[in-house]
């Protein structure tokens, strides 16, 4: 499915089952565009942050293709690296590089407030 159906099936879950309005946000994250601070504050504050990977043509990688929830985040700005916590679907966390994969794939943050 698109990101912006698989936004528009959270907010109508969230709506159904938990019996408040919710509004959904997705940002699209190109390799011009950063929204890591975003996903920050949104970690920080407890929030639920969905996490899409697309596919980068002409390399399979386990990720592809894929919806994940993002829960954490590791930052260590003298080494460059800024990495997302992210639950796969096959029942183990992994943390994947975030400036990787945004300058390859196609990258998304979805959230979801209520």
């Amino acid at each position: 499915t698109t990101v912006s159906n698989f936004a528009a099936g959270i907010k109508k879950h969230g709506v159904n089952h938990g019996g408040r309005p919710y509004m959904t946000t997705s940002y699209y994250n190109s390799t011009s565009s950063d929204y890591y601070a975003n996903y920050k504050s949104e970690i920080g504050y407890n929030r639920p942050a969905g996490v899409y990977v697309g596919l980068y043509l002409g390399h399979d990688d386990t990720y592809e293709y894929h919806f994940m929830p993002g829960y954490g985040y590791y930052h260590d700005a003298t080494e460059g690296f800024r990495g997302i916590n992210v639950a796969t679907n096959w029942g183990y966390s992994d943390m994947i590089d975030y400036d990787y994969y945004r300058s390859r794939y196609s990258f998304y943050f979805i959230w979801v407030r209520p």
